[in-house]
Parts: structure tokens; C-alpha cells; sequence
């Protein structure tokens, strides 16, 4: 991080479970990977729910069937 603060880089963006120390000029993304694969794993499960028993594909929320 120092490094590229040091080569003029003003965003970062920080997959790294670590706060980064940066100059106030230097804008911080970060990323938690698995809180977006939680997020993913419950939009899957969820699209999984919208089958019935009999495996016939029923609209979602938005009113678009999903189905194979």
C-alpha cells in the first residue's frame, strides 16, 4: 500500500482483511470476499426456491420465470 501511495496511485481498492493507513488525498475500497459469496449463495439458494416440487419454473419477484 505504501508503495503505491508512494507511486502516485489515489485508489486502492482492498481485498486484503487488513484497515489500510492511508493519507487523507488516497480513497480506500474494501472488499470483504466472503460477505459477497454469502451474498451470491443466498441469491442462488433463493433462485432455487422459485422451482416448485414438480420442478415446473414459477416467475420471481420481478415477474421472469427462471427455470433450466
Amino acid at each position: 500500500c505504501d508503495r503505491l501511495v508512494a507511486g502516485g496511485v489515489a485508489s486502492i481498492v482492498n481485498f486484503a482483511p487488513v484497515v489500510l493507513q492511508v493519507p487523507d488525498h488516497v480513497e480506500v475500497r474494501k472488499v470483504d470476499l466472503a460477505v459477497e459469496l454469502q451474498i451470491l449463495s443466498f441469491h442462488v439458494a433463493r433462485r432455487a426456491d422459485s422451482m416448485n416440487v414438480n420442478g415446473v419454473a414459477l416467475p420471481n419477484d420481478n415477474g421472469v420465470v427462471i427455470g433450466r
